[in-house]
């Protein structure tokens, strides 16, 4: 059955992420994420959600994480970590 779930998080220096997944089978099913943090390129954040498509729920946080580690990505305004938790979050 597929859920929609939304989640944000208020990050150290001020910034906003949100987050509206839709899930199914345990498995993001579409996923966007939003807010005013900065993230260059500016695309990138399209190749994060395509990335996670798919992931089970139980693995989104090491996905996160993977997907940073392997681009170049760079995000003014939050932390690689702050990402993790506001999906975690989302998906609880």
């Amino acid at each position: 059955m597929e859920v929609e779930k939304r989640a944000e998080k208020k990050v150290a220096g001020g910034k906003l992420i949100r987050v509206r997944v839709v899930v199914d089978d345990d498995k993001i099913e579409d996923i966007r994420i939003t807010g005013d943090f900065f993230m260059h390129p500016e695309e990138k954040i399209v190749e994060l959600e395509n990335f996670l498509k798919g992931v089970n729920v139980s693995e989104v946080g090491k996905a996160v994480e993977k997907w940073f580690s392997s681009t170049d990505v760079v995000v003014v305004g939050a932390s690689v970590q702050d990402f993790v938790d506001v999906v975690r979050e989302v998906l609880k």
